[in-house]
């Protein structure tokens, strides 16, 4: 969870995925009509001289339930209760439990130098379901 460290590792490498989850107070908006749009807006920082040969792939999909942010793990979604599949429980775009259609994403290619920039998604659709209590 990003309040615990410094940074996230999300994307993945060797067939390894990263994920984490992130929380953002929404609670100011009462109506999806107030939201024009929403940008989630992540920093891609690479140590120097390191190389990356793959492919990195950022996807957002929804939470399937919540979760605590002070238990959350790879196995875990609290600090008693069990994620139903390792690495977190999710709704993708068209509404599917564990579907593969995220709602935003982008894919930084392997031979792409690290840029040490922020890269933009658009995540309008998942904040307005988020406050419409879709």
């Amino acid at each position: 969870v990003y309040q615990d460290t410094a940074f996230i590792d999300v994307g993945g490498m060797n067939n390894v995925k990263y994920r984490d989850v992130m929380l953002f107070n929404l609670s100011e908006y009462t109506n999806s009509t107030e939201i024009g749009n929403a940008t989630l807006s992540l920093y891609w920082y690479y140590p120097a001289g390191k190389s990356r040969p793959e492919d990195t792939v950022i996807e957002v999909y929804r939470p399937a339930s919540t979760w605590n942010p002070d238990y959350v793990s790879w196995n875990k979604k609290n600090n008693r209760v069990a994620w139903a599949n390792l690495g977190g429980d999710w709704y993708d775009k068209n509404g599917v439990f564990q579907g593969s259609t995220p709602y935003a994403t982008f894919t930084i290619k392997g031979s792409t130098l690290p840029d040490n920039r922020y890269y933009e998604l658009d995540v309008t659709d998942l904040v307005k379901e988020y406050v419409s209590e879709k």
